[in-house]
């Protein structure tokens, strides 16, 4: 491997710069590597720092958050049927969360997916905290759900 200096003793590329946000570095007719620190300029020495502006972030912190996704979750849950589960108009034998096999008429909570997929309540509920996907599909579900509060469209509406 080679030697990046120009010389062995070239060390003027590490010159220490400043950390002050009122430091820039001026242009320089003479080599950008030269040895001299000639080419900063230096911060006002009668600034303080307490007149210096201080950006403050408002970030959310991670309770808040949480606190808004399980809002929007319990939201989402509450618009999900409950429906009585039939073997005949079902085509899934088992909730796809925990693999158990579900019982004549009992209480499962029904996706909008185009399969309509049944889960355990206490299973999908669970699971929509975590990701708003169908199990078995990978849909969006709230999305799916928004979609089946809009009409959907005539070809006659669409020739007027």
């Amino acid at each position: 491997m080679g030697n990046c200096w120009r010389i062995p003793e070239d060390y003027s590329s590490l010159v220490d710069l400043p950390t002050s946000p009122f430091i820039s570095i001026a242009p320089s007719s003479t080599d950008s590597l030269s040895n001299s620190n000639s080419s900063f300029i230096h911060p006002i020495s009668t600034m303080s720092d307490t007149r210096m502006p201080k950006l403050v972030i408002s970030n959310r912190s991670s309770t808040d958050l949480n606190a808004i996704k399980a809002a929007q979750c319990r939201n989402l849950v509450e618009h999900l049927p409950l429906v009585n589960y039939d073997e005949k108009i079902n085509k899934q034998t088992e909730c796809d969360i925990c693999l158990v096999d579900f019982i004549a008429s009992e209480h499962v909570r029904q996706l909008p997916c185009d399969g309509a997929h049944v889960f355990h309540p206490p299973c999908i509920d669970t699971w929509l905290k975590k990701s708003l996907t169908c199990p078995h599909c990978s849909i969006n579900v709230d999305a799916a759900l928004l979609l089946k509060f809009i009409p959907k469209s005539n070809k006659n509406d669409d020739e007027d």
